[in-house]
């Protein structure tokens, strides 16, 4: 077991695309800005996905174009897919980090990203390998896997299978 943790603020993603309301640009790149300043070495900016899925982070770009962010923080984007990816390295100077998803519960999924867990994997396959080509670092997350909202508790069998690939 490691002897430290490493801790990623998704604040600006994670927070931003649960608002009823969207939030102005201005007012996202200004906590952006100020988290940056606070010592985080790692910060969750925005996410490239659709706007009319999204439309709270439907100003991403921008929002990652125009943040002052210390060379000393590194910055991370959720990508759902290839096409998230293929928008997300066009600020690829911006970011050193992707971090891609899937659901531990087929029902989680499908309501996420419209997909199976073997549809996601697959397609995540392809995304992990052209972003480490572009040299970024490249992350996993497993959402629900402690519970699913609809299935109720997940086999703890599947996560680790989903984690091994």
């Amino acid at each position: 077991m490691s002897d430290s943790v490493r801790i990623r603020e998704v604040g600006p993603r994670d927070g931003f695309q649960n608002e009823p309301e969207v939030i102005p640009t201005p007012e996202k790149v200004r906590l952006v800005n100020m988290l940056a300043a606070t010592g985080l070495k790692r910060l969750e900016v925005t996410s490239f996905v659709r706007p009319d899925v999204i439309p709270q982070l439907a100003d991403g770009p921008e929002v990652l174009r125009t943040a002052e962010i210390p060379d000393d923080v590194a910055v991370s984007v959720l990508i759902p897919n290839e096409r998230g990816l293929e928008n997300g390295l066009e600020l690829r100077d911006r970011f050193q980090e992707i971090n891609v998803f899937l659901s531990a519960s087929e029902t989680h999924n499908r309501k996420n990203v419209n997909r199976s867990i073997e549809e996601s994997l697959s397609g995540l396959e392809s995304v992990v390998s052209r972003a480490r080509e572009e040299g970024l670092r490249c992350e996993g997350v497993i959402s629900v896997a402690f519970g699913c909202p609809y299935e109720g508790e997940v086999p703890v069998e599947r996560v680790f299978d989903i984690a091994e690939r």
